[in-house]
């Protein structure tokens, strides 16, 4: 009876370990990709990380386990509301854009024909996966045209085609705010403001008057 208690235990802790491993949660998202630069090098390739979070994040030893393969330095620190791009050739990346939050060289390449790309943390959880296409209905433009992948804002699913957008920029806009960036909030219309009176009521039919 102990035997299969401890089993049961074991299991159990097991599951719990394995589903920790991919149920990472971070504000540090994949915001910008260019995987498939004009021209026949693959230097041009990069991918932007943004921390949308409220207070700094420190990526040391942080990776890309899948689809491109990079160790992030000791005392890697990305703060909030800043942008630090992933190069396969940072030096190109750095001198290319006027550019100096741009790290590297990560190994592999990002295929031009989409794939999945992997970000974990220092032990293996993982922190944003997506998988990107070069295929409707994801931006066709972004596919050797000299555009990169953009997301339209840093809070939506980068999981999802509909969230990207090709660069309005010429090559991208690694390093900064996305060409494509919307927000939301900035077409609001406010019906009422602050100090005005007003009053509420529930139901489908207008209220009586008075």
């Amino acid at each position: 009876m102990k035997k299969n208690l401890s089993s049961g235990i074991f299991v159990a802790a097991a599951l719990i370990a394995a589903t920790s491993i991919v149920l990472g949660d971070s504000p540090i998202v994949m915001n910008e990709f260019m995987y498939d630069p004009p021209g026949t090098e693959d230097m041009g390739e990069y991918i932007e990380l943004y921390n949308g979070g409220y207070g700094p994040v420190d990526l040391s030893n942080w990776q890309f386990s899948d689809g491109i393969y990079f160790t992030f330095p000791d005392r890697t620190v990305l703060d909030e509301g800043d942008y630090l791009v992933v190069c396969r050739n940072a030096a190109h990346i750095r001198s290319a854009y006027g550019i100096n939050n741009a790290i590297g060289d990560f190994t592999g390449s990002l295929s031009n024909s989409g794939e999945r790309v992997r970000l974990v943390n220092s032990v293996g959880m993982v922190m944003d996966e997506l998988r990107y296409d070069d295929r409707n209905p994801w931006p066709a433009s972004a596919n050797g045209g000299g555009y990169s992948l953009e997301l339209r804002n840093p809070s939506l699913d980068n999981e999802q085609a509909s969230s990207w957008f090709a660069s309005v920029a010429f090559l991208g806009t690694p390093g900064a705010r996305n060409s494509v960036f919307w927000d939301p909030r900035e077409e609001m219309v406010s019906l009422i403001e602050p100090g005005d009176i007003w009053r509420f009521f529930r139901g489908w039919t207008a209220p009586s008057e008075p």
